[in-house]
């Protein structure tokens, strides 16, 4: 009986201390736990957007910018939007896997389609089984639900919701099958001669003996980037939509894109990850200068990663340098003239020529730029301009002679402007009248030759 007591008294002194324990010393963090403090001075990526990194990101990303961009990378290319040329490339011409990017092309069809009437955004899908049961990166469809054709569109781009794609696919050429082939056609219609489609969201097929998977060339892939940006620019809105969240299914999810609100002025385009393809992204970004909605903008191209974080260290870094690198220069403005002309018979005698149109174009900000104006029945005339300073006026610079047959009606060219940059021509434009140039009758044309005969006298007596 009395060994009993005893080993009672035990476990209540046990259960007692156990109960105290967290009053004198709190129980140590998990890995788990302590893996979320996040409070070192660089943003990430994470599943919920933008944040502080860990100790662990912030040190595995210290030991990842050792590396050089072609060691993170399989193939690259940053280009610009608006004129195609090529800023960087390494490896474009080969033909790349291209995952979850393939969404691109189908959202691009599923945009003509809406252009030309065949469906709406506002049309209404009902998901079947078959989209229902993707695997890989989804929209959480379920058998059943009804969504409309903007939901999937926003879906694929944002969350790369593979489920999101074949119910567009289906919706708009009743198979994938089918929809697969339009984007073959369309890839050819674009002279997308070395891409191949096999599905309409990117996963590979390993059913047969060798994987099957979508491919073009990253030299294809910037070019259809620019198409589908030129023909159907709400693709940027969308793009930079941080995260989806629809609480009647209980739905979030942030958008794929590493760079987005962590590169000032990255706002897209679209990620890509399988076995095959690696990590991908293409990036889309504005320079600060840019006026509009599309000037000023930049293509980067990541293809082949080995990790997530090798993909973030080398696109941030390339990104990040292009947008601070180059500027959109407002090379020629409408309303800005560059010479001023003499026509001795005319009415008026001086005039001013101004370019056709508004114009610029994307410059290294370290370069300096040769203008040329080429004015007819004149010699070439250039100079050298600084992008950093403000243009030469006019004022003060003697006007030069033209000998053109009048009258001459506003708008009638006399000339063109041309702009290099290390001998590479960057820009040109024509050079118009913005004012009528008459002929004068015989009393003006008298008027005229007196007071030039009245100039030279005194600057004879001067």
């Amino acid at each position: 009986m009395k060994s009993r007591k005893i080993a009672l008294a035990l476990v209540l002194l046990f259960v007692f201390f156990s109960l105290q324990a967290p009053v004198f010393a709190e129980n140590p963090p998990s890995p788990e736990e302590k893996k979320e403090v996040r409070d070192q001075d660089i943003i990430v990526p994470t599943p919920k957007g933008p944040q502080r990194a860990t100790k662990e990101e912030a040190d595995h990303i210290a030991q990842v910018q050792e590396k050089t961009n072609d060691q993170l990378l399989g193939a690259y290319l940053i280009g610009d939007f608006d004129t195609g040329k090529i800023l960087q490339a390494k490896d474009i011409d080969r033909p790349v896997a291209l995952a979850s990017v393939t969404k691109l092309m189908t959202v691009y069809l599923a945009l003509d389609a809406i252009d030309q009437g065949e469906i709406s955004l506002d049309t209404q899908v009902t998901i079947d089984s078959e989209a229902s049961s993707k695997i890989g990166s989804t929209y959480k469809l379920k058998e059943g639900d009804v969504v409309t054709v903007d939901q999937l569109i926003r879906a694929g781009l944002v969350v790369s919701g593979n489920d999101a794609m074949v119910a567009l696919a289906k919706t708009l050429a009743g198979s994938e099958e089918a929809f697969v082939a339009r984007m073959n056609a369309k890839a050819q219609a674009l002279g997308l001669s070395q891409a191949h489609f096999i599905n309409v969201h990117g996963l590979t097929n390993y059913e047969e003996e060798e994987p099957k998977y979508n491919q073009m060339t990253v030299r294809e892939l910037f070019a259809l980037s620019i198409n589908l940006i030129k023909d159907h620019p709400q693709v940027l809105d969308i793009t930079q939509t941080p995260y989806i969240k629809e609480e009647s299914r209980n739905f979030l999810a942030y958008n794929t894109n590493p760079l987005l609100g962590i590169v000032p002025g990255v706002n897209g385009l679209k990620t890509g990850y399988t076995g095959a393809a690696g990590r991908c992204l293409v990036a889309t970004g504005w320079t600060p200068e840019s006026q509009d909605h599309l000037e000023g903008h930049l293509i980067g191209i990541f293809m082949g990663a080995q990790s997530d974080w090798d993909r973030f260290v080398a696109s941030q870094r390339m990104m990040t340098e292009a947008l601070d690198r180059y500027q959109v220069l407002k090379l020629v403005k409408e309303d800005q003239p560059l010479a001023q002309l003499a026509f001795k018979d005319g009415l008026p005698s001086q005039v001013q020529a101004y370019p056709q149109k508004t114009g610029g174009a994307l410059v290294d900000r370290q370069s300096l730029l040769e203008e040329t104006l080429i004015l007819e029945g004149h010699p070439p005339k250039s100079q050298i301009l600084d992008p950093k300073e403000a243009r030469p006026s006019l004022e003060g610079q003697d006007p030069l002679p033209m000998d053109l047959p009048l009258p001459l009606k506003a708008g009638d060219r006399v000339g063109k402007v041309q702009y290099r940059v290390d001998d590479e021509l960057i820009y040109e434009a024509d050079l118009i009248l913005q004012e009528e140039v008459r002929e004068p009758n015989p009393i003006r044309h008298l008027q005229y030759a007196i007071k030039s005969a009245f100039q030279a006298i005194d600057a004879l007596v001067a």
